[in-house]
Protein backbone atom coordinates (compact mmCIF):
# COMPACT_ATOMS: atom_id res chain seq x y z
CA UNK A 1 0.00 0.00 0.00
CA UNK A 2 2.59 2.22 0.93
CA UNK A 3 4.56 1.50 -1.83
CA UNK A 4 1.83 2.29 -4.64
CA UNK A 5 1.20 5.47 -2.94
CA UNK A 6 5.09 6.42 -3.43
CA UNK A 7 4.83 5.28 -6.88
CA UNK A 8 1.51 7.08 -7.72
CA UNK A 9 3.20 10.38 -6.36
CA UNK A 10 6.14 9.70 -8.47
CA UNK A 11 4.54 9.48 -11.60
CA UNK A 12 2.14 12.73 -10.72
CA UNK A 13 5.20 14.62 -9.93
CA UNK A 14 6.75 13.71 -13.20
CA UNK A 15 4.37 14.46 -15.34
CA UNK A 16 3.65 18.00 -13.64
CA UNK A 17 7.31 18.77 -14.24
CA UNK A 18 6.79 17.54 -17.73
CA UNK A 19 3.74 19.03 -18.68
CA UNK A 20 5.60 22.13 -17.20
CA UNK A 21 8.40 21.40 -18.97
CA UNK A 22 6.71 20.89 -22.33
CA UNK A 23 4.72 24.37 -21.66
CA UNK A 24 7.27 26.51 -20.58
CA UNK A 25 9.65 25.09 -24.24
CA UNK A 26 6.73 25.82 -26.16
CA UNK A 27 6.68 29.60 -26.38
CA UNK A 28 10.27 30.41 -26.01
CA UNK A 29 12.92 30.48 -28.62
CA UNK A 30 16.28 29.33 -28.06
CA UNK A 31 17.68 33.02 -28.02
CA UNK A 32 14.84 33.44 -25.17
CA UNK A 33 15.60 30.11 -23.41
CA UNK A 34 19.51 30.74 -23.51
CA UNK A 35 19.06 34.70 -21.71
CA UNK A 36 16.69 33.04 -19.18
CA UNK A 37 18.93 29.70 -18.44
CA UNK A 38 21.86 33.05 -18.01
CA UNK A 39 19.69 35.02 -16.07
CA UNK A 40 18.86 32.07 -13.52
CA UNK A 41 22.56 30.91 -13.47
CA UNK A 42 23.60 34.68 -12.57
CA UNK A 43 20.54 35.00 -9.92
CA UNK A 44 21.51 31.68 -8.34
CA UNK A 45 25.54 32.90 -8.34
CA UNK A 46 24.11 35.96 -6.71
CA UNK A 47 21.61 34.34 -4.04
CA UNK A 48 19.21 37.45 -5.67
CA UNK A 49 16.07 35.62 -6.75
CA UNK A 50 12.25 35.47 -6.52
CA UNK A 51 10.30 32.28 -6.95
CA UNK A 52 6.23 32.34 -7.71
CA UNK A 53 4.43 29.10 -5.84
CA UNK A 54 1.68 27.50 -8.27
CA UNK A 55 1.60 24.43 -6.50
CA UNK A 56 2.07 22.48 -2.95
CA UNK A 57 2.52 18.61 -2.85
CA UNK A 58 2.29 17.04 0.68
CA UNK A 59 4.32 14.67 0.97
CA UNK A 60 1.53 12.32 2.91
CA UNK A 61 -0.32 11.32 -0.06
CA UNK A 62 -0.61 12.22 -3.82
CA UNK A 63 -2.78 15.19 -3.50
CA UNK A 64 -1.14 17.95 -5.77
CA UNK A 65 -2.67 21.21 -4.58
CA UNK A 66 -2.86 24.36 -6.89
CA UNK A 67 -2.80 27.66 -5.29
CA UNK A 68 -4.80 30.88 -6.46
CA UNK A 69 -2.84 33.26 -4.23
CA UNK A 70 -0.10 34.88 -4.75
CA UNK A 71 2.97 33.30 -2.91
CA UNK A 72 5.99 34.43 -3.57
CA UNK A 73 9.32 33.03 -2.25
CA UNK A 74 12.25 36.44 -2.08
CA UNK A 75 15.73 35.33 -1.51
CA UNK A 76 17.79 38.79 -1.55
CA UNK A 77 20.85 40.42 0.50
CA UNK A 78 21.13 37.14 2.21
CA UNK A 79 18.05 37.07 4.23
CA UNK A 80 14.73 34.94 2.92
CA UNK A 81 11.26 36.57 2.79
CA UNK A 82 8.22 34.08 2.34
CA UNK A 83 4.99 32.55 3.23
CA UNK A 84 4.58 29.21 2.57
CA UNK A 85 1.54 27.31 2.84
CA UNK A 86 1.14 24.09 5.37
CA UNK A 87 -0.61 21.33 4.40
CA UNK A 88 0.37 18.47 6.69
CA UNK A 89 0.77 16.88 10.11
CA UNK A 90 2.85 18.78 13.17
CA UNK A 91 4.37 16.94 15.76
CA UNK A 92 3.40 19.81 18.39
CA UNK A 93 1.04 22.54 18.65
CA UNK A 94 1.16 25.45 15.56
CA UNK A 95 1.48 28.15 17.28
CA UNK A 96 -1.26 30.71 16.25
CA UNK A 97 -3.80 30.51 13.86
CA UNK A 98 -2.45 30.16 10.71
CA UNK A 99 -1.08 26.95 9.40
CA UNK A 100 1.88 28.43 7.06
CA UNK A 101 5.43 28.84 7.72
CA UNK A 102 6.77 32.53 7.71
CA UNK A 103 10.25 33.84 6.84
CA UNK A 104 10.59 37.13 7.16
CA UNK A 105 14.12 38.77 6.53
CA UNK A 106 15.38 35.31 8.00
CA UNK A 107 18.81 34.73 7.72
CA UNK A 108 20.02 31.65 5.86
CA UNK A 109 23.04 29.75 5.71
CA UNK A 110 23.90 27.79 2.45
CA UNK A 111 24.47 24.40 3.38
CA UNK A 112 25.18 23.13 -0.17
CA UNK A 113 24.88 24.49 -4.30
CA UNK A 114 25.73 22.92 -7.18
CA UNK A 115 24.79 23.20 -10.77
CA UNK A 116 23.75 19.68 -12.97
CA UNK A 117 24.71 20.91 -16.57
CA UNK A 118 23.31 17.43 -17.85
CA UNK A 119 19.84 18.13 -16.43
CA UNK A 120 20.35 21.91 -16.79
CA UNK A 121 19.19 22.68 -12.64
CA UNK A 122 20.42 24.87 -9.93
CA UNK A 123 19.99 22.95 -6.40
CA UNK A 124 20.84 24.59 -2.84
CA UNK A 125 20.01 23.91 0.17
CA UNK A 126 18.94 26.82 3.14
CA UNK A 127 19.04 26.74 6.46
CA UNK A 128 16.56 29.25 8.62
CA UNK A 129 14.99 29.67 11.22
CA UNK A 130 10.60 30.62 10.71
CA UNK A 131 9.68 33.24 12.52
CA UNK A 132 7.74 30.60 14.91
CA UNK A 133 11.18 29.85 15.64
CA UNK A 134 11.26 26.05 14.01
CA UNK A 135 14.30 24.93 12.46
CA UNK A 136 13.87 24.65 8.82
CA UNK A 137 16.34 22.88 5.60
CA UNK A 138 14.73 24.30 2.07
CA UNK A 139 16.31 22.62 -0.93
CA UNK A 140 15.60 24.67 -4.09
CA UNK A 141 15.81 23.24 -7.34
CA UNK A 142 15.66 25.42 -10.31
CA UNK A 143 15.55 24.50 -13.86
CA UNK A 144 17.10 26.74 -16.82
CA UNK A 145 13.68 27.06 -18.38
CA UNK A 146 12.70 28.36 -14.59
CA UNK A 147 10.90 25.42 -13.51
CA UNK A 148 11.28 25.38 -9.72
CA UNK A 149 10.71 22.84 -6.52
CA UNK A 150 10.94 23.42 -2.60
CA UNK A 151 11.42 20.92 -0.41
CA UNK A 152 10.36 22.35 3.11
CA UNK A 153 11.69 20.03 5.68
CA UNK A 154 11.14 21.57 9.30
CA UNK A 155 11.51 19.82 12.99
CA UNK A 156 8.57 19.80 13.54
CA UNK A 157 6.19 18.96 10.42
CA UNK A 158 5.94 16.76 8.01
CA UNK A 159 8.01 17.50 4.88
CA UNK A 160 6.39 19.33 1.98
CA UNK A 161 7.18 20.51 -1.32
CA UNK A 162 6.46 23.19 -3.45
CA UNK A 163 6.44 23.97 -7.33
CA UNK A 164 6.66 27.41 -8.99
CA UNK A 165 8.35 29.24 -11.79
CA UNK A 166 11.03 31.68 -11.24
CA UNK A 167 9.99 35.30 -11.88
CA UNK A 168 12.08 37.07 -14.08
CA UNK A 169 10.20 40.38 -12.15
CA UNK A 170 11.54 41.94 -9.52
CA UNK A 171 8.75 43.75 -8.76
CA UNK A 172 6.16 41.39 -6.97
CA UNK A 173 5.00 42.03 -3.44
CA UNK A 174 5.34 39.55 -0.38
CA UNK A 175 2.56 38.86 1.63
CA UNK A 176 3.36 39.30 5.14
CA UNK A 177 2.17 37.92 8.35
CA UNK A 178 -0.49 40.78 8.95
CA UNK A 179 -2.13 40.39 5.32
CA UNK A 180 -0.70 43.36 3.61
CA UNK A 181 1.62 43.21 1.21
CA UNK A 182 4.67 44.79 1.18
CA UNK A 183 7.30 45.74 -1.39
CA UNK A 184 10.47 44.24 -1.18
CA UNK A 185 12.67 47.23 -1.93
Amino acid sequence: MKALKLLSLLIISTLTLLLASCAAIGGNSAEEDAILAAEIGAACEDMDMQIRITQVIPKGGPHIRPFYGDYIVRIQDGTIDAYLPYIGESYSAIPGDDYGVWFQRATYTISHKTYDQKRGMYSFVLKARSNDFEDCELTFRIYDNGETTIDLFCTTLTNISYSGTYLENSNYQVTVKSSVTAPLN
